[in-house]
Formats: structure tokens, C-alpha cells, sequence
């Protein structure tokens, strides 16, 4: 199988401080995993990479304009 077809275990969160990317999420400890969540107010929702992906591209128009805005 090649690694372009190989489905990415990873986990993307979108939390109120932002996206949290756990890595291999099956292998951490649910105590661990709510550690690392701990600092955001509500319970993370796990996003789609299509929305990640969307949701990186609008954060890199918001970078561009306040680079122009300076």
C-alpha cells in the first residue's frame, strides 16, 4: 500500500483555543487525551480533514491581510 493511500490515524480537533491534532489517538489513554484538552472550556469536537483543510486555508487569508494591513 503507498503512503498516499494509507488513511492517517491522526485525530483533528477543533477546540475553543483552536485545532488540537492528536496523533494515533486509539493508543493514548482517554485521561490522557482529556489532559490534553483540559485547557479548552467545551468538550473538542472531532473535524473532518476536508473542514481542517478549509479551516487552514482561512486562517492563512486572515495572516495575508493583516501582513498587508502593516
Amino acid at each position: 500500500m503507498s503512503e498516499k493511500n494509507k488513511k492517517t490515524k491522526n485525530k483533528v480537533y477543533k477546540t475553543e483555543n483552536g485545532i488540537r491534532i492528536v496523533k494515533n489517538p486509539e493508543n493514548v489513554e482517554e485521561e490522557v487525551l482529556n489532559a490534553i484538552f483540559l485547557s479548552d472550556a467545551k468538550k473538542p469536537e472531532e473535524i473532518e480533514e476536508k473542514e481542517w483543510n478549509k479551516l487552514a486555508e482561512e486562517l492563512n487569508k486572515e495572516i495575508k491581510q493583516k501582513e498587508k494591513e502593516k
